[in-house]
């Protein structure tokens, strides 16, 4: 008897520590897209075209390098249609993605007459980087960028992020962290970090959540100095004084679309705006519904400069 139920007592740890170490490689070491990986994402959501494959030639683009605090090359694609521009955003692509996946922005972006910075965040595409945080250290590479783009600006610009699933994340925590930004286009990201595991790991896959976070952030402390728990963009925004975009789709199961509505409805500010895409997978909204996300951003924009102006 004793016997057995020491071996049920050692699967059941086994099985934790092989829990614990799918859930850390899935979370922070999944394997990254490489660009041809990229453009058949955007072929299969009918968003590459020849228009697009034109804009990602070199020649229509200065590609800019810059440093993290800890030393990663980070790689950023600068689109200057207006020449001492007044207005700049900065596209921030999700986990595991990169530039090219989120580059259907650029020209969405170009036409409202903005410049863009088109970037790879740190250990995606061609930036360097071992671990992925959640944007925890991301948001740090993102104030560095946005001293770039405010360099390449006229004095007192326009200055905007979009940003999708982690990227959307990032900005918001980045803009809470600074608040230097003028708006934040906010497309399917997550609310809280904890709550977004507790997703991962409980409501998907029913493997016990409790025992697994906690061994998990234990882990990520000691590797690569974040936890979980550290991340929260609904208490980041709660007071964050700048319109936000939230867009998500209703069929997303990456990150669930109540955490966008979570937040939208917890800020409780008027110059917001909420675009829900019925039936849209992750990251897809803008494919499913691209006039009505063109329309509604061109508003959202020309009320938040509004906004600032006045």
């Amino acid at each position: 008897m004793v016997k057995t139920i020491l071996v049920i007592c050692i699967l059941i740890l086994v099985s934790i520590i092989i829990l614990v170490e799918y859930t850390y490689k899935n979370a922070i070491m999944a394997e990254r897209k490489t660009e041809a990986i990229a453009i058949e994402i955007l072929k299969n959501r009918n968003l590459y075209n020849s228009e697009l494959e034109n804009l990602l030639e070199k020649s229509n683009y200065e590609e800019i390098e810059c440093l993290s605090k800890e030393g990663y090359k980070l790689k950023g694609y600068y689109y200057e249609k207006y020449k001492n521009g007044d207005k700049g955003v900065i596209l921030v692509h999700g986990y595991t993605a990169n530039h090219i996946i989120h580059s259907p922005f650029v020209k969405l972006f170009l036409d409202e007459g903005f410049n863009v910075l088109l970037i790879d965040m740190r250990s995606h595409g061609n930036s360097e980087g071992k671990y992925v945080s959640y944007g925890i250290h991301e948001k740090e590479d993102l104030s560095i960028w946005h001293e770039i783009l405010k360099s390449k600006l006229k004095e007192g610009a326009f200055i905007g992020l979009h940003g999708q699933s982690m990227g959307a994340a990032t900005c918001l925590m980045y803009g809470a962290y600074k608040e230097n930004v003028d708006f934040i286009v906010a497309d399917c990201g997550y609310s809280d970090g904890r709550e977004l595991m507790k997703y991962q790991i409980h409501e998907k896959s029913k493997a016990p959540f409790n025992i697994i976070y906690y061994l998990l952030n234990k882990k990520l402390k000691r590797k690569c100095n974040f936890s979980f728990d550290e991340i929260s963009p609904i208490k980041d925004i709660k007071d964050l004084n700048i319109p936000i975009f939230f867009v998500h789709g209703t069929l997303d199961t990456k990150v669930p679309f109540r955490m966008s509505r979570e937040m939208y409805d917890s800020r409780k500010k008027n110059f917001d705006k909420f675009l829900e895409v019925k039936d849209a997978e992750h990251m897809v909204c803008f494919a499913k519904e691209t006039d009505n996300y063109k329309a509604m951003l061109h508003n959202f924009l020309k009320e938040a400069e509004d906004l600032k102006k006045h």
